[in-house]
């Protein structure tokens, strides 16, 4: 981040820091996953940035743009703005759509008509909803709705920590808490949150999309690397930061080498590699590396009255603990189904406590099912009803253990793989529909 910038940006906050809404310009990392949706997804874009501030969030989705995209960044600051429209000419990022971006100063509820003239498909907002008052977030929210085109996407971003902060509050008015509008709206409408450990302070980043997706909507999506970070050439999954964080903060400040030792095979545990996923609708992957333990024609109360062929893959210790998206299409629902802790290759393990995630793609609905073990009891589901998945994407992980298994419809569906075979997660085809 450019000196000027956060020299810009703490000079604003120290003279309106109530204004500014925030202690620090946003990371990088913060930055490209409140963009992660506008990344993933193919074809011409209309992008509006709303509490653009300095630019930091801007500039890296303008580098997620290209010349038939259109950027419009929304600041009620002018001192802001003025630092924004230096930093628009000048700044490299912007240069592959520099012609497309235009500034408006003022409030977001009042968008010049030029703007709105046609329907947004995104919006990335840094407004501080938990600092406004009830009506105001309402209004917010309102016209998120309004601007955005029907399955558009919202993204924003909330300090972690933020809600506790003001419910403790002494003077807190509960009439105007914004709290219930926010928590209304992420229970209805959320597709996806990211946390985001490496930014000041740590963020949520929600996504939501207020229409219906359809599965063909997954054909306009590319894939693309998520809710992980790379340290040298290896990229690992955001998850291992709670692990591997305190254990290097205490060798740092105990000056202990052991929990660095003890921090190496943790952080490779939660490896998240980069896999060659060649998308085909007429064929489905792996969603996990490991074993195939069964394959089996089932029917499964918890999917209906249809018969089921269950791919059933185990994950050992050292297994890769990524799950992919077998094939491309609309989550429509995912729950939590309770249950017992066997070892996960055993027979009765597919009655363990799990985690089901339904798909329905253009050739007919998948389902997949994260199942525990007897020590790997923690599933990261990170997926919603109404998200869009690419084939091969990241949709969450097991930790230390535990199975995948892969729900198609028996008889539309032949299976390529064999009992025994090793899969690798979003690259190995393990069976094909028929017709």
């Amino acid at each position: 981040m450019a000196l000027d910038e956060l020299t810009y940006f703490f000079k604003q906050f120290s003279a309106d820091s109530v204004g500014v809404s925030a202690v620090a310009p946003t990371s990088a990392f913060s930055a490209r996953e409140m963009g992660s949706e506008i990344a993933r997804t193919k074809g011409a874009k209309r992008v509006l940035e709303v509490g653009t501030g300095t630019g930091s969030i801007a500039v890296e989705i303008a580098k997620m743009l290209g010349p038939d995209d259109e950027l419009w960044l929304c600041e009620y600051n002018a001192d802001f703005t003025a630092f924004l429209e230096n930093r628009v000419a000048t700044d490299p990022g912007f240069a592959a759509v520099r012609d497309n971006v235009h500034i408006f100063t003022g409030s977001f509820l009042e968008l010049p008509v030029e703007a709105v003239a046609t329907p947004f498909d995104f919006i990335v907002s840094s407004l501080p909803h938990n600092s406004f008052d009830a009506d105001f977030v309402s209004q917010i929210f309102e016209t998120y709705k309004s601007v955005l085109k029907p399955g558009g996407v919202l993204s924003y971003i909330e300090y972690m920590g933020g809600r506790l902060v003001k419910k403790i509050k002494p003077d807190e008015d509960e009439a105007n808490n914004s709290h219930p509008i926010s928590a209304a709206m992420l229970e209805q409408y959320e597709i996806r949150r990211a946390n985001v450990f490496l930014n000041f302070p740590p963020a949520y980043i929600h996504h939501l999309r207020f229409g219906e997706a359809a599965p063909t909507d997954a054909a306009q999506l590319q894939l693309q690397p998520r809710d992980s970070f790379k340290l040298a050439d290896m990229r690992f999954d955001e998850d291992a930061l709670l692990f591997v964080g305190p254990l290097l903060a205490w060798a740092l400040a105990r000056k202990r080498w052991w929990p660095v030792l003890l921090a190496v095979p943790i952080a490779l545990f939660f490896r998240d590699p980069d896999r060659d996923t060649k998308p085909a609708e007429d064929t489905i992957i792996a969603g996990a590396d490991g074993q195939v333990l069964e394959i089996v024609t089932v029917k499964e109360d918890r999917l209906g009255e249809e018969e089921w062929t269950r791919i059933a893959v185990f994950l050992s210790i050292s297994d890769v603990h990524v799950n992919r998206a077998p094939a491309s299409g609309k989550v429509v629902k995912t729950w939590l189904q309770p249950g017992q802790f066997t070892v996960a290759h055993a027979p009765e393990a597919v009655h363990n406590e799990s985690v089901y995630t339904l798909i329905e793609t253009p050739r007919g609905p998948v389902a997949v099912a994260q199942r525990v073990g007897a020590v790997a009891r923690r599933i990261v589901n990170r997926t919603r009803p109404n998200a869009l998945l690419v084939q091969g994407e990241k949709f969450g992980l097991m930790r230390f253990g535990s199975r995948l298994d892969i729900y198609l419809p028996a008889g539309k569906t032949e299976v390529l793989v064999q009992v025994g075979e090793t899969v690798v997660g979003g690259e190995t085809a393990i069976a094909k529909y028929i017709g």
